[in-house]
């Protein structure tokens, strides 16, 4: 794939960005982007698994020595502002967002960027993905949450404990 955010760092972030981006995610339609996220995780080999109210829960084991130690939860949401410019014929059900870099920004062209969580995601996904040993992975649970106002509930209902242990 040609990356048109190629240059921009981090690297692996960005491209990973950029594939989000070309999945349809509009708020209450992310059937697509949960699959793909889904499909990331057994690439890998990783637990995966959707809960009833469909997020997606990724986890990654903790580095040799690091195994028992508390793990630590990424999170953002997967859906996206669907806004566009008057004039932009984009339709949110069934086309990705156009990216481009001007003056050192990533923006869209017409429509929002959908990189306020978009970008939690692909750093979460990139850690996930990562084998450096420049990251020292404690266990770790990556949520992403169907939509902004689950995760809003969903941090209401839910303490750190049972976070934790689900």
């Amino acid at each position: 794939m040609m990356y048109k955010l190629a240059g921009c760092e981090p690297q692996r972030v960005f491209e990973i960005f950029e594939e989000i981006s070309n999945v349809p995610r509009c708020t209450y339609h992310i059937e697509g982007i949960t699959a793909h996220c889904i499909e990331f995780a057994e690439k890998l080999g990783l637990p995966v698994r959707k809960d009833e109210a469909g997020n997606v829960i990724i986890t990654k084991p903790g580095t040799e020595g690091y195994e028992s130690r508390e793990p630590v939860i990424l999170q953002g949401h997967l859906d996206m502002v669907a806004e566009k410019l008057p004039e932009s014929t984009h339709d949110f059900l069934s086309e990705g967002i156009e990216l481009y870099v001007e003056d050192g920004f990533v923006r869209a062209k017409g429509t929002t960027l959908g990189g306020d969580n978009g970008i939690a995601v692909a750093m979460a996904m990139a850690v996930l993905e990562s084998k450096t040993r420049t990251i020292i992975y404690v266990a770790t649970k990556c949520y992403k949450f169907i939509d902004i106002y689950k995760l809003y509930a969903y941090n209401k209902s839910k303490n750190r404990d049972v976070l934790l242990h689900q």
